[in-house]
């Protein structure tokens, strides 16, 4: 898909709370476009609204103590552990023996 048509795409899928902030929003152009100031890309834009240290240390929080339970199958603790190591490492900095070390 072009550029120029994600951040549409993208905000038609926006709910709650993330579409009110949309709506209040003008100037928006582009999702995310290297070289383009940041106050006219979506993607920036909701990370710089919903991106804050108090979640970034909850979701944290939530990786640490992360445990399969008894009753739960594979599947359900794998995705909600790759949920959570994308929303604290968003860049994959951490090393991949870490990351099997903690699923495991």
């Amino acid at each position: 898909m072009p550029d120029n048509r994600k951040h549409i795409v993208a905000a038609s899928c926006l709910k709650g709370t993330a579409a009110n902030f949309y709506d209040g929003l003008a100037g928006i152009t582009e999702w995310n476009v290297a070289g383009q100031l940041a106050n006219i890309q979506l993607k920036l834009t909701l990370e710089a609204q919903f991106q804050s240290e108090t979640q970034a240390t909850h979701y944290y929080n939530q990786y640490l103590v992360l445990k399969q339970g008894t009753a739960q199958i594979v599947d359900s603790y794998a995705n909600r552990f790759l949920e959570l190591r994308s929303k604290i490492d968003p860049n994959n900095n951490i090393p991949v023996a870490h990351i099997v070390l903690k699923f495991v």
